[in-house]
């Protein structure tokens, strides 16, 4: 029931509201709360580990483009290469309010999504305990063993640029690509962000530009 709950987007309460309508006893809200984290733990971990062989198709595409490289890849050899990605973030409404953003990478030579990142300003949690009325020594022992959803301070329209850095800098130690080629929309500042972190050191990340125009276009036809 909690699993149904979640993958529609539902919460406690319609959980209650559902259950009542059927004639049974309802979860209490620790216990829905419990296995809803359990749930939503397993769901990053799966997409995670979906992205390690995506990672090493990749890795496999690239070798075949140079003999050198494919021969260190049966080597065995875990090279660092250089990959040319196409980044994009979105947010969960129009605007700057919105709550939940995410950012993609997409690899250009096989249109693989080689990872994203997901920001939120949100936790359920949260805002749940402060509704609560718990007194302040109360809530920051509270927040202390607490694992908050939300990773996110700052304002909406930021979320784009923050998940580009993000996913620029750790990219050498998740896979050991380094995403030297940007191709994104006419907003430069996730761009700018990026170059901002220096997260290669003394190799540059040089940007790939598609008009704002395409997308207007798209979204008209």
């Amino acid at each position: 029931m909690v699993l149904y709950s979640h993958e529609i987007g539902k919460g406690f309460t319609s959980l209650q509201t559902f259950s009542s309508v059927l004639g049974i006893s309802g979860i209490n809200q620790r216990a829905f709360k419990d296995h809803d984290n359990k749930i939503t733990d397993c769901e990053v971990e799966s997409g995670e580990d979906m992205l390690y062989p995506t990672a090493n198709a990749i890795r496999q595409a690239y070798a075949e483009t140079d003999d050198d490289f494919r021969e260190a890849i049966e080597r065995g050899e875990n090279l660092l290469i250089d990959i040319s990605v196409s980044y994009d973030g979105t947010r969960q409404k129009q605007g700057f309010t919105s709550l939940y953003g995410v950012g993609v990478c997409i690899d250009l030579l096989t249109g693989l999504v080689v990872v994203f990142d997901i920001r939120s300003k949100y936790c359920h949690a949260c805002h749940i305990q402060k509704a609560e009325s718990m007194n302040a020594t109360d809530l920051a022992v509270w927040k202390e063993q607490h694992d908050c959803c939300t990773n996110h301070h700052k304002s909406s329209k930021s979320m784009e640029q923050d998940s580009a850095v993000i996913l620029w800098n750790r990219s050498v130690a998740k896979y050991n690509f380094r995403y030297v080629e940007m191709l994104s929309d006419g907003d430069s500042s996730a761009f700018k962000a990026v170059l901002e972190s220096k997260p290669y050191a003394y190799k540059a990340v040089t940007k790939l530009t598609i008009n704002h125009a395409h997308k207007r276009m798209g979204t008209v036809l």
